[in-house]
């Protein structure tokens, strides 16, 4: 088996990281993916492109593919892409739809970050185990969840290495490592992962405005 971690370039994918070199792994024994929705801060995508990679190591970008078949469509899609400057499986998902992502019909997670992973866990020629960094303290689901498991939807086993621990281990490892968090928790953001998230507070959207 060979690990594969899920890194956002939040705080607790980092941890993860961070945890790992603590118990021993080097950048070159585990492999780091981060699966690109288009729809992220440009302080994300600098953080996870130059800051990141210096510390954990090379992070492998998968993003999905949306075809859009009508012509008018594409162009609107063409259109918000060049305000953003590239290019934007969210927002051609979006309208491909025809919606929003809601939290009854959440399908940008489905569709744009499970579905990127499985195909790359799947071409591995050797037997992967996805860590991620997951923790309980983030919701009352993710504390139902198992350190280690079997997931259907990957094809594989997933281990969550940090699920027990607290907001303030998290920040103790970086501290450790002095090595500072994606500079959006800085400014105020509860969450860096999507910008923004279906599911962001109002505080959070007025801070983005």
């Amino acid at each position: 088996h060979r690990l594969v971690v899920s890194v956002s370039g939040g705080k607790d994918s980092v941890a993860t990281c961070l945890h790992l070199m603590e118990l021993g792994y080097q950048p070159e024994d585990y492999d780091r993916i981060f699966m690109d929705t288009g729809w992220e801060s440009a302080e994300s995508y600098r953080y996870l492109r130059t800051v990141l990679p210096s510390v954990i190591g090379p992070i492998t970008e998968l993003r999905a593919e949306v075809k859009i078949d009508d012509p008018e469509l594409e162009a609107i899609a063409i259109r918000y892409e060049d305000r953003i400057g590239h290019y934007s499986a969210m927002i051609r998902l979006c309208i491909k739809k025809g919606m929003f992502p809601s939290r009854m019909v959440r399908f940008c997670t489905r569709a744009l970050k499970l579905k990127p992973a499985k195909k790359f866990l799947n071409s591995c020629d050797f037997d992967p185990v996805n860590a991620v960094g997951i923790r309980a303290q983030e919701s009352k689901a993710r504390s139902q969840m198992e350190e280690f498991d079997w997931s259907d939807g990957l094809d594989c086993h997933v281990w969550r290495p940090i699920i027990r621990w607290t907001t303030q281990d998290v920040i103790d490892i970086h501290k450790r490592w002095n090595f500072a968090p994606n500079p959006l928790y800085f400014n105020g953001a509860d969450r860096v992962g999507c910008w923004p998230c279906i599911y962001c507070a109002k505080k959070e959207i007025h801070h983005i405005a």
